[in-house]
């Protein structure tokens, strides 16, 4: 499906694109890795990766979004060309991940390049918008979107910290319905026992979750250069889970107040706006 809105709150021209075309717009800039989007044709072979392309030339040669030279060289119009361009350079990104207990999780990644910042967002696998966006001051609006009408106080706890394995292994307990367990391995990390079961409740019914990562240059496999955190909003409390360690091996846990969390994403934001 291709979509074109006007300009409104900041963003120009929103156009809407399925996985397959946005795959194949990709590949017109250079086979990138992009933060925020799912490469549909893994698996494929190599056959059926070029049928998909030819399929996918048709489809936006229909839509206008590309037009083929007299020597048959792909050209991707306007404004669309310089969005992909501006991903596939992007040298900072910011992926926002959001989810209320009553839609499905929403994936947004900002890509930041010569003072420019093109939105990416997928609501799912098969679909996305892409578009130009004045400012990430968009980004506090959608990430504190779900608690508007939500009090949150933080609380005089100490922080519980984690090993990821560990908590990988409670969120495998949850889904298998094995609560017992779950709470038999935290219940050696937390020392109150209504802490323990309002942190498991949030778990298994939140009330929204939000994740937020910064991606502070273009090597992302430099974890000294890549700030996030999540944040998981039950009916009583609001749960920071900050990584921590050399290695981002080990997750700090701790209730935070709403405007906790404000703070956090304006100082994200503060961060890669002095970068652009």
């Amino acid at each position: 499906m291709h979509l074109t809105k006007k300009s409104v709150n900041g963003h120009n021209l929103a156009h809407g694109f399925t996985s397959k075309e946005l795959w194949f717009l990709f590949n017109q800039v250079a086979p990138v890795t992009v933060i925020g989007f799912s490469d549909p044709t893994l698996g494929f072979l190599r056959e059926e990766k070029l049928e998909t392309a030819r399929q996918e030339q048709n489809h936006l040669l229909t839509k206008h979004i590309i037009e083929v030279s007299p020597d048959f060289d792909i050209i991707v119009k306007e404004p669309v060309a310089s969005w992909l361009d501006i991903i596939a350079k992007s040298n900072h990104v910011l992926m926002l991940v959001c989810q209320d207990a009553k839609s499905p999780e929403k994936i947004y990644s900002f890509h930041l390049n010569n003072s420019k910042i093109i939105r990416l967002v997928s609501a799912d696998i098969e679909n996305y918008e892409i578009d130009e966006t004045e400012s990430l001051h968009i980004v506090q609006k959608i990430a504190m979107a779900p608690l508007v009408k939500t009090v949150y106080l933080q609380r005089e706890d100490e922080a519980i910290v984690l090993p990821n394995k560990i908590l990988s292994a409670v969120y495998s307990h949850l889904e298998n319905k094995q609560i017992p367990l779950a709470r038999k391995v935290l219940g050696n990390f937390f020392k109150n026992e209504a802490r323990l079961e309002f942190f498991i409740q949030a778990l298994l019914e939140p009330f929204s979750r939000l994740s937020m990562i910064a991606f502070l240059q273009r090597d992302q496999l430099n974890l000294s250069e890549t700030i996030g955190f999540s944040v998981v909003a039950g009916s009583a409390d609001l749960w920071l889970f900050k990584p921590t360690g050399k290695k981002y091996d080990f997750v700090q846990i701790t209730t935070i107040s709403k405007s906790y969390l404000e703070e956090m994403i304006q100082t994200t934001l503060r961060r890669l706006e002095a970068l652009i």
